[in-house]
């Protein structure tokens, strides 16, 4: 038993989370879960102004409750909770308006979280690759030991008699089959350093392009294990094509037939060095080449990749490849902005000077008009001008993507999300400028119910929620 952190673990427990990785945690929390008490008000602030931010915290909160290794656990949550304390007691949170330095941080956090996300699952790769190769090579090296040593006294045994040129071709053929072993470890090992990487996206789906650590432990310790049964294979292949006389291009240093009547010589211990090292040298070499032999799924879809489409399956490959495209979508662009939206008229505004973000009251059957305008560049500057175009009271927020790629324009969805109420045009797609480009729209809205509703006008840019704008409505009966 040991001390770890306060917990006494069995040490079997420890090794076993060393191989397969820690166990799920049977109670995952989220991050509303870890709010600070009395900060619940300053944390639906945080929601509204960085929903980016915050649903990305949470995605990588609740990823991180599956890491491999449960140090990985331990840290990322320690850091999500500093981060979440820093964010919620700073005051710019309760301006109710996003801010740029903020935002920055959020980013930078974020950034530096999925970092560490990622060096977990290399860690569980390599780890799972090792330790595959690891019992691999301790198979191969028991299935070398016991024939050469007890290997003729088991067959007197079974009543089975070898000649001397068959015990030295079958003791060969072992010992080629385990250098054949140890060069298929060599191989692997040599291209595992700095490609920890290229092996987690490979054994991530190509889809989602991420898996649960311990999956793709257990998946590279197979893979270690076929990685030097392959080695196996090509050793054996080696010798028997050399030792038949198929190939004839290597002269061989004896054969076993000269090895048993130079037995009694004084001499025939040079040749015998020289046919194990003849054979151990070929077997290495064969199992270096290890790295040719592609895993099924892989090879399979090279080759797909590779093979121009026949006409009849044109629709199928242009249907995976917009499915491909819509589940996989690229990084967005990076811009700076803000977007604002408020009815025009103030006659209807309840309360304007009590709530930040006023309510405006609607009576039934009339049409109430929204305007919807964005503009991109500085955040000071469009804030400002947004405030001179929009109607009184306007809703305006931040509208920014600091992570990603640059480009010259950027793609913005606005979707407006009114439930029981009658939109004219619920969404509009602009193409602006990113250093100072501007749009805007109005669209018409009538109530349907009486009662208090919201209105959500929700940004999207390459499939990603930017931001959101939530408008209460009051609606009345008509007179």
């Amino acid at each position: 038993m040991k001390d770890n952190g306060g917990a006494r673990w069995p040490r079997r427990l420890a090794l076993r989370e060393a191989v397969q990785g820690a166990e799920t945690d049977p109670r995952p929390e989220g991050l509303a879960d870890i709010v600070p008490t009395g900060s619940e008000s300053a944390y639906r602030l945080f929601c509204e102004c960085y929903p980016a931010q915050q649903l990305q915290l949470q995605l990588l909160y609740g990823t991180s409750q599956g890491a491999f290794e449960r140090k990985t656990r331990q840290s990322i949550r320690i850091t999500v909770h500093r981060v979440l304390r820093n964010v919620l007691s700073d005051p710019r949170i309760g301006t109710g308006r996003p801010d740029e330095y903020l935002m920055e941080y959020l980013e930078d956090e974020i950034a530096r979280l999925k970092e560490r996300l990622a060096q977990d699952n290399a860690v569980a790769v390599s780890r799972g690759l090792v330790i595959g190769l690891g019992r691999g090579i301790t198979a191969s090296t028991v299935l070398v030991a016991v024939p050469l040593f007890w290997g003729a006294g088991l067959l007197q045994e079974l009543g089975v008699t070898l000649d001397c040129a068959n015990r030295w071709s079958l003791f060969a053929a072992l010992v080629c089959g385990g250098a054949g072993a140890f060069g298929a470890v060599l191989s692997v090992l040599v291209r595992l350093r700095g490609s920890a990487d290229d092996l987690v996206h490979q054994q991530a789906s190509e889809r989602a392009r991420t898996v649960v650590p311990g999956q793709m432990a257990r998946s590279m310790r197979h893979e270690g294990l076929y990685r030097v049964f392959v080695g196996w294979i090509l050793a054996l292949a080696a010798y028997f094509l050399l030792s038949s006389g198929v190939l004839t291009a290597f002269s061989l240093p004896g054969t076993t037939a000269d090895l048993c009547r130079s037995a009694q010589d004084a001499g025939s211990s040079a040749s015998v060095t020289g046919f194990w090292g003849f054979w151990c040298a070929i077997g290495l070499v064969a199992g270096l080449s290890e790295r040719w032999a592609f895993g099924l799924l892989p090879r399979s879809s090279v080759r797909r990749r590779n093979r121009v489409p026949e006409p009849a399956d044109t629709t199928a490959h242009d249907l995976k490849s917009a499915l491909h495209d819509a589940l996989s979508p690229k990084p967005p662009v990076t811009f700076r902005g803000a977007i604002g939206a408020g009815f025009e008229g103030d006659a209807g505004i309840e309360d304007p000077d009590d709530s930040e973000d006023p309510a405006w009251r609607i009576r039934g059957g009339e049409q109430a008009v929204l305007r919807v305008e964005l503009m991109t560049g500085k955040r000071a500057a469009v804030m400002a001008a947004l405030e001179t175009r929009l109607p009184s009271h306007a809703v305006i927020r931040d509208l920014s993507v600091v992570a990603g790629r640059t480009e010259p324009t950027v793609e913005i969805e606005v979707v407006i999300d009114a439930p029981y109420l009658q939109v004219a045009e619920e969404d509009r797609v602009f193409t602006l400028n990113t250093e100072n480009g501007s749009a805007s729209f109005t669209t018409s809205v009538v109530a349907k119910t009486e009662g208090e509703h919201e209105i959500r006008v929700a940004a999207y840019s390459s499939g990603r929620l930017i931001q959101s704008l939530v408008l209460d409505l009051l609606f009345e009966d008509a007179p």
